[in-house]
């Protein structure tokens, strides 16, 4: 082929060259001064060679992604091999993200493998990006792109607060840890006899918060333990105990009404007799409150708006009318624990109020 000017070369000593498809070309120079010329011979021209790089393909590839706690190792390999004849040399590179500085590793520049342990006497306390530079017989060199290891410290739940709710209620037990970054949780169950609506939850979630209805059949307190356990970027921390006690809702049970002693034949009570209704619960120091519904024709009753100890309900009604009244009271049983009160379902005792008889002292 012809020989020809570069562009912008007249004048240059120095000349810099695009390389990219210039494979074999040859360069020569010609000087001149005032009055001569020179130019290089075709012996004396050169011959550029040009040099493909070392393709990565796939890249770097990490195995484990993740190392959990302060002990573990990962192995970080390339795919890419060197075409036949030719020879590789890697130069494995890490950086610790905390100060963003690469660092030859020191791994035999014939590995194409690279093992990173995490030790107790040498840590890996932040994250990894690793990198290999490899270079051919050419002198050719070619720069993966980053692999990123997440180094991640199993996450402490903090101290766990349990609860004391009324059977049927919800409990709320939130859950929490230091670790920055979504931790997520997963919990076993251990309800105690009488105890229903306690379940695990087996696969790990985002919601910290344990919510479950809880219902107690028995008359007595009883408890549920979940054991919680944490876990961030797949790495699980320790297990902790945390426990709701359940306690029981009241009963209450109505005997039947007496008068002066006597039981009433089907809860008929006449007007300006006093009547007593016992109350009972199988429920220790369950206290009872009650609210009367009847018509404004009868008088004599009282709510009881605030729970008392007296276990009877005991009053006289009086009655305007001239035909039976009927009377409702409504009866709910109640404990409390503390500052916690539980109320029973509410009971209703039914009451047939006689009208007085009264006698005409002027018949027609």
């Amino acid at each position: 082929g012809q020989f020809t000017t570069l562009p912008d070369s007249r004048n240059a000593s120095v000349y810099q060259v695009l390389t990219a498809g210039k494979n074999g070309y040859r360069y020569r120079i010609e000087v001149r001064d005032s009055y001569c010329t020179a130019v290089a011979n075709d012996a004396q021209a050169h011959v550029l060679n040009v040099h493909e790089p070392p393709v990565i393909a796939g890249g770097v590839t990490c195995v484990p992604p993740s190392v959990c706690g302060v002990q573990g190792s990962v192995t970080y390999s390339v795919v890419a091999q060197p075409p036949s004849g030719s020879v590789w040399t890697y130069q494995w590179e890490t950086l610790d993200t905390r100060n963003g500085v690469y660092v030859n590793s020191g791994v035999n520049p014939q590995m194409s493998s690279f093992r990173l342990n995490s030790t107790r006497e040498n840590p890996l306390l932040g994250g990894r990006r690793t990198r290999v530079r490899i270079t051919d017989r050419n002198g050719c060199v070619t720069v993966s792109e980053p692999s990123e290891l997440i180094v991640t410290t199993p996450p402490v739940i903090g101290s766990l607060t349990g609860q004391t709710i009324c059977s049927g209620a919800q409990t709320e037990v939130l859950l929490r840890t230091n670790s920055e970054g979504a931790v997520h949780y997963k919990w076993s169950a251990s309800p105690g006899p009488g105890i229903t609506g306690a379940s695990a939850r087996t696969e790990y979630s985002a919601n910290n918060v344990i919510a479950q209805t809880l219902d107690n059949g028995e008359a007595v307190e009883r408890t549920v333990t979940y054991s919680v356990t944490p876990s961030l970027n797949g790495c699980p921390g320790d297990s902790q105990d945390v426990t709701v006690t359940v306690r029981p809702k009241p009963g209450v049970t109505v005997s039947g009404v007496r008068v002066s002693g006597v039981r009433s034949d089907g809860n008929r009570i006449c007007a300006g007799k006093e009547f007593t209704a016992d109350l009972s619960s199988p429920t220790a120091n369950t206290r009872y409150k009650w609210n009367v519904e009847a018509s404004d024709k009868v008088t004599g009753y009282e709510n009881q708006t605030v729970s008392v100890e007296t276990p009877h309900i005991r009053q006289t009604l009086q009655t305007t009318s001239f035909v039976n009244e009927p009377v409702t009271y409504w009866i709910t049983p109640t404990v409390a624990y503390g500052s916690l009160l539980c109320e029973g379902e509410t009971r209703s005792l039914g009451l047939t109020l006689r009208a007085p008889v009264r006698i005409n002292k002027h018949p027609q």
